[in-house]
């Protein structure tokens, strides 16, 4: 009984000693490093309400809004949606939706990242501009545009957002098309309507969505 013992208190003395050392020799090393590096710079950005967008400072988490949308002359709120900060963090591209016509649409936005120097640069008429996204090094930017005819994803250049192209004609849902990190490819989600007869007045009516992966001169392949 007493050898049991002895072994137990070997064991946990080498647990305490493994542990003390860590602390003092990985771990501690680890936080302080973290904090002399300020892992937790940068900022976030995002809509509340589709009526405003925010903007969390990093480390301080201090938020604040850079953005409101307007009331327009018929009394309808401007909605905002999609914001997406430049890698840089220098600058937002975010939707608008204008109400200064019928059949309204969503137009795409550019405004420094303290919410001043807000422009449009670039309008599709009656067709909606929504979820853009930034390309790695910030010079391009990809959005999903809605209207039949002219649906699909498309690419433009930061610095003449009017040469725009359709890069894939599939059907992209509202989500942020996501860059890989070498900027030469884009997934994006596809949402299909699905209607099939399971028999004698049963049907199943669903959406799905699939995974596309595309290269920016165009050829998707699924996922």
């Amino acid at each position: 009984m007493r050898i049991i013992e002895n072994i137990i208190k070997v064991f946990l003395g080498i647990v305490i000693l493994y542990v003390f050392c860590y602390y003092f020799f990985v771990y501690k090393d680890l936080i302080l490093s973290i904090g002399k590096k300020g892992a937790l710079k940068g900022k976030i950005v995002y809509s509340v309400g589709r009526h405003n967008i925010n903007i969390i400072e990093l480390p301080s988490g201090e938020s604040k809004t850079i953005y409101t949308a307007k009331e327009a002359p018929n009394r309808y709120l401007e909605s905002v949606g999609s914001p997406c900060l430049s890698p840089d963090g220098e600058r937002v591209i975010f939707s608008k939706k204008e109400y200064r016509s019928f059949p309204s649409s969503y137009k795409l936005y550019m405004m420094d990242s303290d919410g001043v120097n807000v422009r449009k640069i670039l309008d599709l008429g009656d067709a909606s501009i929504l979820s853009p996204s930034y390309s790695p090094d910030g010079t391009k930017i990809a959005f999903v545009v809605k209207k039949e005819g002219l649906q699909g994803l498309y690419i433009t250049d930061v610095h003449s957002p009017s040469n725009y192209r359709r890069i894939c004609d599939i059907k992209p849902s509202g989500s942020q098309p996501s860059w890989t990190s070498d900027g030469r490819k884009i997934a994006f989600i596809s949402s299909e309507y699905i209607s099939k007869q399971l028999g004698p007045g049963v049907r199943s009516e669903a959406f799905t969505g699939r995974i596309f992966l595309t290269d920016i001169e165009g050829g998707h392949q699924m996922c």
